[in-house]
């Protein structure tokens, strides 16, 4: 995070949870939710804000939430060049999503977006899919609003390009073994997350695709896979079956 967002960040911080500072820690915040003095965060890289009382109440919300003023105009701020043609992606990867963009180089590459009745044009930051044929997700740095023909408007803060249908999204050379636990969350950040913390994740990109093709090409391998959404494969497709995983309050903690 840079020097000057961190600075504002925390002063915001301090102010609005009336935090302890505790070494690296700011403890003993106030929960906007449940009230209690369970709040805490890091005073090194404070871009999640969380209540202790996990089972309890759950609370939690980064920084960009709480404050999104201080993380504003990435594409202004970090602009790719060609010597650092990520800057604007790895910019939002660090920052608002909290990542190190060193320890998944690769993993993402930085893309453009812009709509002709939208109000921007972005960098996003692309995860491909199959990038010989040409799909990929890609999530936008910064939403933009689109304005239909009927004059309704739309948020939009990711886009798919080609059919993504039956497939998902791993981390590059994240190896499937007999014997594997595979989770299959909605998000690449949340597979990210859990890959980065020794669970074995896949993206299935939306709640209503089920990855039959990506499923297929697992049939020879004893793999229990583990599925935070309900998902009803179709009729013709009879591949292993998914467990439901535990609930929000049991999970792996993942970053925002």
């Amino acid at each position: 995070m840079r020097e000057d967002i961190r600075e504002d960040v925390l002063r915001r911080l301090k102010s609005d949870f009336r935090f302890k500072e505790r070494g690296q820690w700011l403890q003993q915040g106030t929960c906007p939710k449940c009230n209690h003095k369970e709040v805490f965060t890091s005073a090194e890289t404070p871009w999640v804000v969380k209540c202790g009382r996990e089972n309890k109440c759950g609370w939690s919300a980064t920084t960009k939430e709480l404050y999104p003023d201080a993380f504003g105009k990435f594409n202004e701020r970090f602009p790719a060049t060609t010597e650092d043609p990520n800057a604007t992606a790895d910019a939002y990867m660090a920052f608002v999503r909290g990542f190190t963009p060193s320890k998944i180089k690769g993993w993402y590459r930085q893309g453009h977006y812009s709509h002709p009745r939208g109000n921007r044009t972005t960098a996003t930051v692309v995860f491909d899919l199959d990038r010989t044929n040409g799909i990929w997700m890609e999530r936008l740095v910064e939403t933009v609003r689109v304005t239909e023909e009927d004059g309704t408007t739309e948020e939009r803060k990711a886009n798919f390009v080609g059919p993504h249908k039956g497939l998902w999204w791993q981390p590059p050379g994240m190896a499937v073994e007999d014997g594997d636990e595979i989770w299959l969350v909605e998000g690449c950040l949340d597979a990210i997350a859990l890959h980065m913390h020794g669970i074995k994740a896949v993206a299935t990109l939306s709640c209503n695709n089920y990855p039959a093709t990506m499923l297929d090409a697992l049939t020879t391998k004893d793999v229990t896979l583990v599925g935070r959404w309900t998902m009803i494969p179709p009729a013709r497709s009879t591949p292993r079956s998914i467990s439901p995983g535990p609930t929000r309050k049991d999970s792996a903690t993942v970053a925002p």
